[in-house]
């Protein structure tokens, strides 16, 4: 077991001024977000979603996983990211998907729409941009694949998010009717299965 992988993945990780979060966190909690934006909006025509706790909800939301995005490819010195645990255990990785993932961290094409919503949207006052919900997505299909080649090598990788839909929606039974909750955990299954296929799916 690579100890100071398993620390800098799964658990927090000591700094001077405190604790970092580890990098399985922001990993389960940015896909964890998207899955619930996606189950909330499998019914667009429930009156949750049209009152202004909706529009909070989604808007949090979305910050939330542009925000985890942003710190794990972060290669500032003395944070503890995705990026550079890539840098430090890439090595491992057969070299034709390491080139690849390499090159993506580099260019950033697919990064780069929500890297820059991030800077000019979340992190600053500037110039308000747009970002679909299918960019968010292939960012998120490229860093839990390069998640998990990474921490399979710690010797003790987690799973994975694979929460049921029931430990998530408690008290949803108060606002959505029977049949939009069927819909939502319908939504809530499709989408929650992604991170296991992206997982194992080569970036090619």
């Amino acid at each position: 077991m690579d100890v100071e992988l398993v620390k800098k993945l799964g658990k927090l990780s000591n700094k001077s001024a405190g604790q970092i979060e580890g990098v399985d966190q922001l990993i389960f909690d940015a896909f964890n977000y998207r899955c619930m934006i996606n189950c909330v909006n499998s019914v667009p025509d429930s009156n949750f979603n049209k009152t202004s706790l909706f529009n909070l909800f989604g808007a949090g939301g979305t910050i939330s996983i542009i925000v985890n995005i942003g710190k794990l490819v972060d290669t500032r010195k003395d944070v503890n990211s995705l990026r550079k645990l890539w840098d430090n255990y890439k090595k491992s990785v057969p070299i034709p998907e390491r080139k690849i993932i390499d090159q993506e961290f580099q260019d950033k094409t697919i990064l780069n729409p929500v890297l820059n919503f991030r800077h000019g949207v979340v992190a600053h006052n500037g110039i308000t941009s747009i970002i679909t919900w299918e960019e968010v997505d292939v960012v998120l299909k490229f860093l839990i694949r390069a998640w998990h080649l990474v921490s399979e090598q710690s010797g003790a990788p987690v799973i994975g998010p694979t929460y049921d839909f029931i430990a998530v929606s408690h008290g949803f039974n108060h606002i959505f009717t029977p049949q939009e909750l069927t819909l939502m955990e319908q939504s809530w299954v499709e989408y929650s299965a992604n991170f296991k296929v992206w997982m194992h799916e080569p970036i090619e």
